[in-house]
């Protein structure tokens, strides 16, 4: 019984996680979608994020609000469309 309530729990998640990496895909500005990726997909620290991208640790965080804005754009608009349906 509970076996399977655990598969179903991780099949939820490895859904909901496809969904945020679509959404993701779906910004324009690279260096937003990198950040995403490396700090929600990959579960980078904010120091490795920096200097794998060869930025700031203050820059790092600039380019995440940006991405976390853009992001909640979209999420907005797949969000209306979804009601629609």
């Amino acid at each position: 019984k509970y076996s399977r309530s655990i598969l179903a729990d991780i099949a939820e998640l490895v859904e909901l996680k496809q969904q945020a990496m679509s959404l993701i895909d779906r910004i324009g500005d690279a260096d937003c979608i990198d950040v995403l990726y490396r700090r929600y997909i990959h579960y980078q620290k904010w120091e490795l994020i920096a200097v794998e991208m060869n930025f700031s640790y203050k820059w790092i965080h600039c380019i995440h609000q940006k991405a976390l804005n853009l992001f909640d754009e979209i999420l907005k608009e797949y969000t209306e469309v979804h009601k629609l349906m």
